[in-house]
């Protein structure tokens, strides 16, 4: 059972939100499609894609994530920690710059939704981060967590 503290509803009013700030602040789109799991942000087409059958929920918080990496790559266009994968080789360095990177994003995502004005909440927030990170985590270390 869902520990849902909001009505589905409010939870795609706040994507609503959150897309048309994506617009208006980062000239970006938002593309939420049911097919193949997965979420990204892709900067050469300006695009958040959240793709996947995922509880409303955790679908507000996946492109607050995603809104986190835009919002930093476009705030600090120099910052290192940014896994863009530059040699291909994915190697430990790149791999950790990744993680932290995943982490960052995450913390900024939180300031997005309290810019915004979207509660989180805690746990189920929290659980959501960990279990994200947890596979970066497996990713890093090459082994299946």
């Amino acid at each position: 059972m869902f520990d849902y503290k909001y009505e589905n509803a409010q939870y795609y009013s706040w994507m609503e939100l959150v897309a048309n700030y994506v617009q208006g602040e980062y000239e970006a789109t938002v593309e939420m499609v049911a097919d193949d799991s997965g979420f990204v942000y892709e900067q050469k087409k300006s695009k958040v894609e959240i793709k996947g059958a995922y509880p409303p929920r955790d679908k507000l918080y996946v492109l607050l994530h995603e809104v986190g990496h835009l919002s930093r790559m476009v705030e600090n266009p120099e910052d290192s920690t940014f896994f863009m994968d530059r040699s291909g080789s994915q190697n430990i360095r790149e791999k950790t710059m990744t993680l932290m990177e995943e982490v960052l994003a995450w913390h900024k995502a939180e300031e997005v939704a309290e810019r915004l004005q979207i509660p989180i909440e805690k746990r189920a927030w929290q659980r959501l981060v960990n279990r994200t990170v947890e596979k970066y985590i497996g990713w890093a270390c090459d082994k299946e967590i």
